[in-house]
């Protein structure tokens, strides 16, 4: 078995208040559990304003597998997050 991290810090352009922030980071996990069935959080930066930290965690059968999700996800939370990745970490364990 192998688990899969991602670890995403986004650039939030213009929020307005923690909550609108807040309001943006919801939409974006919600978007990655529908479309990955995986386990979503927002794990840093929540009381910042213009950055947020979210973390997603994938199991599979074969590191090629979990490897393919994890950058399916990046790239996807690159295409719909309203700002832009500002940085990203991923590890894959053998468990």
């Amino acid at each position: 078995m192998f688990i899969g991290i991602l670890v995403v810090t986004l650039q939030i352009p213009q929020p307005y208040s923690i909550k609108e922030k807040r309001k943006r980071m919801n939409s974006i996990k919600q978007r990655l559990q529908n479309k990955f069935n995986a386990s979503v959080a927002e794990t840093g930066l929540q009381n910042s304003k213009k950055q947020g930290e979210l973390s997603f965690v994938t199991v599979g059968t074969s590191h090629e597998f979990v490897n393919s999700v994890l950058d399916k996800a990046l790239n996807f939370i690159d295409r719909i997050a309203p700002g832009s990745v500002e940085s990203h970490y991923m590890e894959i364990i053998k468990f």
